[in-house]
């Protein structure tokens, strides 16, 4: 009977530490860092973790990991995202546009499980420099064909007029897309989106129309303009007159009296 007390008593001994040690195994399996199991990007359509890219094209990343994923951080530059992302429970998307500069930029993601543990990829992007073009064109009177001398052309960085017979040119204008004002006294101004490729010059030309003040007047219930161009300011200037101001203030009138042109 003493036996049968010291074999229970062993068993019971090897379940509770076989137990143990299973509880044990369980619990480090959980704590282990989440291995990312694949990476993949639009722009390669594979794994690769360096690869160029050209400035402001849009590439979609994603990794997936051994297991689920309590939180997904994306860097760019070592900089978190807060936008572009699709989380799942262990894998997560992450869409970027190449930029805003022509550099070369560090893409990396971290996949944290719910013990704290962390696991990291990174992508390499190359964003050749972009090249440079021209822009040049002819500005002219819409009304007489004549040329314009003086007009400016600028887009608030490059500036630049026309010359005697209202021609222009703009060099050294890197690669993009720009949106140029032109203005002349005399005339209403122009404003125009012009595309500058690399190695190329774009022709632009421009006709503006001659500004012709506008015959504003009052008929006692509305604004009337005719025959022009009116601002608010001109149409302020033109009513600031003590007899029409007799129960309104030029804001007010403005405001309140209805313009028809």
């Amino acid at each position: 009977m003493k036996y049968d007390n010291h074999k229970r008593i062993n068993t019971f001994l090897l379940l509770t530490i076989t137990l143990s040690s299973l509880f044990c195994i369980v619990s480090v399996a959980s704590a282990t860092s989440p291995t990312i199991t694949e990476h993949w990007n639009w722009q390669t359509r594979d794994d690769s973790t360096s690869f160029i890219m050209e400035l402001k094209h849009l590439n979609v990343f994603k990794v997936t990991a051994d297991q689920d994923i309590d939180t997904w951080h994306w860097y760019v530059d070592g900089v978190e995202q807060d936008t572009g992302i699709g989380p799942g429970n262990n894998y997560c998307y992450f869409t970027w546009r190449a930029g805003p500069e022509d550099k070369d930029y560090t893409i990396s993601v971290n996949g944290t499980n719910v013990n704290g543990t962390t696991n990291t990829i990174t992508w390499n992007v190359h964003i050749p420099p972009l090249g440079y073009g021209s822009i040049s064109g002819t500005v002219t009177d819409k009304d007489t064909g004549n040329p314009i001398e003086g007009a400016t052309i600028t887009d608030g960085t490059h500036t630049t007029t026309t010359d005697a017979n209202g021609n222009y040119t703009l060099t050294n204008l890197k690669e993009d897309g720009y949106i140029f004002t032109i203005s002349k006294d005399g005339y209403n101004h122009q404003t125009k989106y012009i595309e500058v490729v690399t190695d190329q010059t774009t022709t632009q030309d421009f006709q503006l129309i001659p500004y012709v003040p506008a015959t504003i007047e009052y008929d006692g219930e509305k604004i009337i303009i005719k025959n022009g161009a009116a601002t608010l300011t001109t149409i302020n200037e033109e009513l600031n007159n003590p007899d029409l101001l007799e129960q309104l203030s030029p804001k007010e009138w403005l405001l309140k009296v209805p313009i028809h042109v």
